[in-house]
């Protein structure tokens, strides 16, 4: 007897095709989910216009000081009392620093010694004036009655005038000197420094006891003031003409995230630099509950000026970028034109600047376009904004 064909293996066989059906039918909708009855993608575009952008300039910065100050005495001497440490607040006018003005008197004996001097010639050029006056006086009056002859005269003439000489070289010495003094004695005040305006003591260099140099200047005292506070920070060349000073800003402080401060421009440095090419901005910071301090870093933000730009949204790029070269499809009747575009700036996260490849009016599929090509083609949905 022949054999006969196994039943059970053939309906299994049956079973199989019959399952598999199904799954291949939907890999093939898969691929063509977005085709319609007769072979378009359907796809959504964008008439291309220009589009308002309200952009924000965020700057890394740092916290100054508004006022610092190096205290030292402009006179030598020995300190003798320091009233402040680093981290003492001041007063303006509170004494900071003494100075010994032992330094001062010393320097002062010469000039009162040329002034005793000087004195003592004056005096005694006084008292020749005073003693040949008279036979001055009457000899010059016998000259003219013509009993002495005019040799005598000359004699008792040229004694008195040179005492006379004497006595205003004196006089003008002694005026020169006295001026002097007082000079020396004026620096006195020099080693008395007070507070120049309230502040804080951010480093204090020397002790009690040193001895104060006038060249190269001893510095005892680094004062700051922190309320108000400065705020720098590194501006690119471009954004200048849209900033001005008073323009208000925001600002983060990195150790406090929870707390936003407004500050004011207070200046913009007048030159670019050439390495950098960017330019210094300093922003006025009220710090009245003094929870800022110089040095932290802060986060300024700048509300720029609204501006328009022809842009499309990354996401509808066709190619990633390279440089500022991409790609992007434009809806040509009823085809799918792929276009090269000239990428500017980047005006948010989303969006960016296109300068050339597409104009105003034209047709951008936007959304999804990976299975699309060049000339494919398409069937449109037109949305208002994207």
């Amino acid at each position: 007897m022949k054999d006969r064909p196994n039943m059970t293996t053939s309906v299994a066989f049956l079973i199989g095709m019959i399952a598999l059906s199904p799954a291949c039918g939907h890999r093939g909708a898969a691929a063509e989910h977005r085709k319609n009855k007769v072979g378009h993608i359907a796809v959504k575009i964008w008439k291309v216009g220009p589009r308002t952008f309200h952009r924000t300039l965020r700057l890394d910065g740092s916290l100054q000081p508004s006022k610092r100050v190096l205290i030292g005495p402009s006179i030598p001497g020995r300190i003798t009392s320091i009233t402040k440490r680093e981290g003492d607040r001041v007063k303006q006018g509170e004494v900071l620093v003494r100075v010994s003005p032992k330094e001062i008197y010393v320097q002062t004996i010469p000039l009162r010694v040329q002034i005793a001097a000087a004195q003592a010639q004056a005096t005694a050029a006084s008292t020749v004036i005073a003693k040949i006056k008279d036979p001055y006086e009457r000899t010059k009056r016998l000259y003219k009655e013509g009993v002495i002859s005019k040799l005598k005269l000359d004699r008792v003439e040229i004694q008195y005038a040179t005492a006379v000489a004497k006595k205003n070289a004196a006089m003008s010495t002694l005026t020169q000197l006295r001026k002097g003094l007082k000079r020396a004695y004026s620096k006195l005040s020099d080693t008395v420094l007070r507070a120049p305006f309230d502040g804080y003591v951010i480093r204090r260099l020397v002790d009690e006891g040193d001895t104060a140099r006038a060249f190269p200047p001893t510095i005892v005292l680094v004062l700051a003031q922190i309320d108000p506070l400065y705020a720098t920070a590194e501006v690119p060349s471009r954004y200048l003409s849209t900033l001005h000073k008073g323009m208000k800003v925001r600002i983060q402080v990195d150790p406090l995230p929870e707390k936003t401060i407004g500050g004011t421009i207070e200046a913009i440095r007048p030159d670019v630099d050439p390495i950098t090419r960017t330019a210094q901005i300093r922003v006025l910071l009220p710090n009245q509950g003094r929870t800022m301090l110089p040095g932290m870093t802060a986060q300024i933000s700048v509300n720029l000026a609204p501006e328009q730009a022809l842009a499309v949204r990354r996401s509808d790029l066709a190619s990633k970028p390279v440089g500022h070269d991409a790609s992007v499809f434009v809806a040509v009747q009823g085809k799918a034109r792929l276009r090269r575009v000239q990428l500017g700036r980047t005006m948010d996260a989303k969006w960016v600047e296109i300068t050339k490849g597409i104009q105003q009016g034209d047709l951008l599929v936007i959304g999804d376009n990976r299975d699309l090509t060049d000339g494919a083609a398409i069937t449109t949905t037109l949305v208002e904004q994207p």
